[in-house]
């Protein structure tokens, strides 16, 4: 299973569209997820057209998407157990605030927004997955989206840049 993973499209404040790279990598996996910070239900809208999408609301959506979208959530993707979360507060400390939205929880990664920052990092066994921003460099230098690869109990994460 081959999952693209977004979060922090900020459109239309940061961007007026999806990236033509993104767009065109869409249509090659078999699901999206997002977490949070579409800030405009219609590009929630255009990805459900899409693919099938799991999503989580974002601190800048529109408020009928944060009535919508749950904050928090888990999917499962074959046998992967993945925490869906956007994320709150300062950025720079947000991988250590993150797991406490899913205490009761046995998860194989954890996905996550917010810091616009990429992070593809494993600690304790668990990934942890941020995929950047796709049309924000605020506090990164590239702007980026994820793919996830699901095999089994395996998962090959990337980074991709724009």
């Amino acid at each position: 299973m081959i999952i693209a993973v977004l979060s922090d499209t900020h459109i239309p404040t940061r961007a007026k569209e999806l990236p033509k790279k993104l767009v065109e990598r869409l249509e090659q996996v078999d699901l999206i997820l997002h977490a949070g910070d579409f800030v405009h239900r219609q590009v929630y809208e255009m990805l459900a057209g899409m693919k099938k999408i799991e999503a989580v609301a974002g601190n800048m959506d529109e408020d009928d998407l944060k009535i919508k979208l749950p904050s928090k959530k888990i999917i499962q993707a074959g046998e992967v157990r993945i925490g869906l979360v956007h994320g709150c507060g300062i950025p720079w400390d947000l991988i250590h605030r993150v797991p406490a939205n899913f205490t009761k929880e046995k998860l194989n990664c954890i996905v996550y927004g917010h810091t616009h920052i990429p992070r593809n990092e494993v600690i304790d066994g668990r990934l942890y997955f941020n995929p950047g921003s796709p049309t924000d460099t605020i506090f990164s230098t590239a702007n980026t989206f994820g793919i996830l690869e699901i095999n089994g109990t395996d998962i090959k994460a990337e980074i991709v840049k724009i």
